[in-house]
């Protein structure tokens, strides 16, 4: 996934694989920066599926950090996808 982001740093597919690879691997400092830059590549093209899931993978890495920055991760993923997906009731 290096390679590909070397040729193309703004492949969010590729941004989010490597940073699920350095969480399992217990890289989470690497990690998040992989997913900040995911993150705000979908902030930037308005992209909400990339939104979505880069904020869900750093609700999981922060859950091993931060349980205040992954509770305000997840449920800023839950407001995206309930925004992009039109779901009006409180799940």
């Amino acid at each position: 996934y290096q390679q590909l982001i070397a040729l193309n740093p703004d492949d969010s597919n590729s941004l989010l694989a490597l940073a699920r690879i350095l969480w399992k691997l217990n890289e989470h400092r690497q990690a998040t920066e992989y997913v900040e830059k995911a993150l705000d590549w979908g902030q930037r093209k308005k992209n909400s599926f990339t939104v979505f899931l880069a904020l869900h993978l750093q609700g999981l890495i922060y859950n091993e950090l931060d349980s205040l920055k992954a509770i305000h991760s997840f449920e800023e993923a839950l407001r995206i996808f309930k925004q992009a997906f039109n779901v009006s009731r409180d799940y």
